[in-house]
């Protein structure tokens, strides 16, 4: 079973990569320019959910929760 979530910090591009190599169900990015911005084409294609940690928080717990 995959993680819930990945957290990125670093370099996007390894960040979405090490997401799908975990299997997580949603990473959290503060890349409104890159991640963010194509979020539904990533979700699409990789089957993880791009979430800003400001915008998208209430969601994201709310998903944490039902998953725990």
């Amino acid at each position: 079973m995959g993680s819930l979530f990945h957290m990125d910090r670093f370099n996007i591009n390894l960040d979405i990569e090490a997401a799908y190599k975990n299997r997580c169900k949603i990473s959290l990015s503060r890349d409104k320019d890159d991640a963010i911005s194509h979020s539904s084409e990533l979700t699409s294609l990789l089957g993880i959910e791009f979430l800003h940690p400001d915008d998208d928080w209430d969601y994201f717990v709310n998903v944490a929760t039902q998953n725990s």
